[in-house]
């Protein structure tokens, strides 16, 4: 607990002139529990530059619900521990998500 909230941090670090955010739910990281999808969607609609989700990212099912949301300023997601399980291939997720970007 950092007694800070994350968005009025967020836009301090945005009136700072950061280009993106890194937004981890720091309960997820690593757990491959699942991105939280709606914190993630609520930070980036509270600022203007992109944000990049990161802590949780399980499988293909994840990277498929973050395209879903992609147009409310979600840029990219940070894939770790999935990679190294192997409950994700990375170039299966990329390719998976190009179809749904270019489905818009």
């Amino acid at each position: 607990m950092s007694g800070h909230e994350v968005i009025d941090l967020a836009q301090k670090f945005e009136a700072y002139g950061v280009e993106s955010i890194i937004y981890t739910d720091i309960g997820r990281d690593g757990m491959m529990g699942g991105i939280n999808i709606e914190a993630t969607v609520r930070l980036a609609q509270a600022v203007k530059v992109p944000i990049i989700a990161s802590g949780g990212l399980h499988n293909l099912g994840d990277v498929e619900a973050l395209c879903a949301v992609q147009d409310e300023g979600i840029e990219g997601v940070i894939c770790g521990r999935s990679i190294y399980e192997g409950t994700i291939d990375l170039a299966s997720a990329q390719l998976r998500a190009d179809e749904l970007s270019d489905a818009d």
